[in-house]
């Protein structure tokens, strides 16, 4: 784990009188300064959980790096010179993270208070669970965008409940994996089968369903119900 005295030289090193943090939030932005004070702000007042917040930039021109700097001064800011898709971005996030756990949230997401909190619950009572999976609902509708991911007969994966009512798959339960949009992960699970693969430059799906295939016993995926964040309607795909 990247804690004093092991981290590289291009990562800080935490102080005597630093808190090290539980759980390091990775956000990726390009050009999405109209979305960060809604994304941002909640995952600040996140409860009963120390975390730290990465904002990485993938080369944004529209002012999103000193809308941060003004607005937001105890955000960790990561600044890529070029767009470095989905995977570079949270790749770059990583090697400035400290915590013991790694959380991916999409910068179009608005997280519930308890999120975190409750995405880190099952980890710390169970040490076989590497992944959490949280609820992700639609903006602006009582619909689910993804309720943890599973596969099809023919291995191909898929968000379980996307478009379904809301209040459906309310009991936590053993997934397959996790969408990419608000998922936390046992940074000891990553550091031994691998975090993100620079072949995918905007989807890390396929290699989020890889973790749960490669992962050894103990590194069960887990969906947490009353972990529930929202998601813009943005097209599938994007």
């Amino acid at each position: 784990m990247l804690f004093a005295g092991s981290a590289p030289s291009s990562v800080p090193l935490i102080s005597k009188n630093q808190v090290i943090p539980q759980v390091s939030v990775i956000v990726v932005n390009w050009n999405g300064k109209a979305l960060l004070q809604e994304s941002l702000g909640p995952l600040l007042r996140q409860r009963d959980v120390a975390c730290e917040l990465i904002l990485v930039d993938n080369g944004s021109s529209d002012g999103s790096v000193d809308w941060v700097r003004t607005k937001f001064p105890q955000i960790k800011l990561v600044q890529l010179s070029s767009n470095q898709g989905f995977t570079g971005g949270n790749l770059a996030g990583l090697d400035a993270a400290h915590g013991e756990f790694i959380a991916l949230v999409n910068n179009d997401t608005r997280a519930d208070e308890r999120c975190l909190s409750e995405l880190l619950l099952p980890m710390i009572c169970d040490s076989q669970v590497g992944i959490s999976a949280a609820k992700l609902l639609l903006d602006r509708t009582e619909m689910i965008n993804s309720a943890g991911v599973a596969l099809t007969t023919a291995a191909v994966g898929f968000d379980r409940g996307y478009g379904e009512d809301c209040c459906l798959y309310d009991v936590p339960e053993h997934v397959f994996g996790a969408c990419a949009a608000a998922v936390l992960y046992r940074r000891s699970m990553v550091e031994e089968i691998g975090f993100l693969d620079n072949d995918f430059f905007s989807t890390a799906k396929t290699l989020i369903l890889a973790f749960a295939r490669k992962s050894p016993a103990g590194n069960a995926s887990t969906f947490l119900p009353q972990s529930f964040i929202t998601n813009s309607m943005r097209p599938r795909g994007n």
